[in-house]
């Protein structure tokens, strides 16, 4: 069998897709996010169901859009989308990842404060206009952008050089002293997912810009409230399905604050956590959480048990 991500576009994707024919294989294609979950699965030799809280800048969802928030569970044969943010618009589409101001404001727009700030007062037209057209910006769920509009609306940085500049600033500048957290929303939709509504953080931050213009106290309580939230929803979760443990994947847990704030509110509320130890969470991890995920289909079909084991000399997974 061939894995690879569920997104055809992707150069790997198409190689698989090319070579699966060539060599008459079966392709899987497997979901970006519940790779990620699968990856630190492996990475920690665990079996059963888990709770994932996979958070990254962007991997096509089963439903077509752009994930990137996200709250699963599963095993390695499959999973259920169970939260997520609040979906917003990336205006502009690939050019908000650069230029991250695009995202402040399609955020300010989303908490319907582009006519009381005047922090992207010469942008904010071009966005409205992209926004209501409704051209040239997909929805997204994705963690790695809200960090990007965070950035911008605190006035850190407005242009990005790199994928994740964002969340690496906001590291840089939280004040690891500070506990305090924004006011938030955690409400289920229509489809029965959690979802994380990040409208009364961003109107409380503006406040604080506005106020102060010290940006170490609200970068930290921006973290410190999106750990409160993973709390909050993955003990909804817990409470609906009896599962205690907790996985954490996707490139915004290679910040440091992040992922320890993250970890300690989950533990201090009884969750069993697991982190990556010896494979990236970042997406050059993933590629395991891909090969798990076909072996476990694999085992399914021929109703063998699947062991999986990481870092052993003859293989990766098994």
């Amino acid at each position: 069998m061939i894995a690879c991500d569920l997104h055809p576009d992707y150069l790997s994707a198409e190689y698989a897709e090319e070579r699966a024919k060539q060599e008459g294989l079966p392709l899987v294609r497997v979901q970006h996010h519940f790779a990620h979950m699968a990856s630190c699965m492996a990475d920690n030799e665990l079996a059963g169901s888990v709770i994932g809280v996979i958070w990254d800048g962007t991997g096509l969802g089963t439903d077509g859009t752009v994930w990137g928030g996200e709250f699963l569970t599963g095993d390695y044969a499959g999973f259920e989308r169970r939260g997520s943010l609040r979906a917003f618009r990336l205006p502009g589409g690939d050019r908000a990842v650069k230029e991250i101001w695009r995202v402040g404001a399609s955020l300010l727009a989303e908490c319907g404060l582009t006519e009381e700030t005047g922090i992207f007062a010469d942008r904010l037209l071009l966005v409205k206009k992209i926004l209501a057209s409704g051209i040239g910006s997909p929805l997204t769920t994705s963690m790695g952008r809200l960090f990007d509009g965070a950035c911008s609306i605190l006035g850190i940085r407005q242009e990005s050089s790199y994928e994740g500049q964002g969340a690496v600033l906001l590291q840089a500048a939280a004040d690891e002293n500070c506990e305090d957290i924004f006011p938030y929303k955690v409400e289920k939709d229509e489809e029965g997912i959690w979802r994380f509504d990040y409208t009364p953080m961003f109107e409380k931050m503006i406040l604080c810009c506005r106020e102060n213009a010290q940006t170490a106290q609200p970068a930290a309580m921006f973290m410190n409230t999106l750990a409160a939230m993973t709390s909050e929803i993955c003990c909804r979760i817990r409470e609906e399905t009896g599962i205690s443990r907790a996985v954490l994947s996707g490139g915004c847990f290679q910040n440091l604050y992040l992922l320890e704030k993250v970890t300690k509110r989950l533990r201090a509320d009884g969750f069993e956590v697991f982190r990556h130890r010896r494979v990236s969470c970042n997406d050059e991890g993933i590629s395991l959480g891909q090969t798990a995920a076909a072996a476990a289909l694999q085992r399914k079909r021929t109703g063998e048990e699947l062991h999986v084991s990481c870092g052993t000399a003859e293989n990766n997974v098994y």
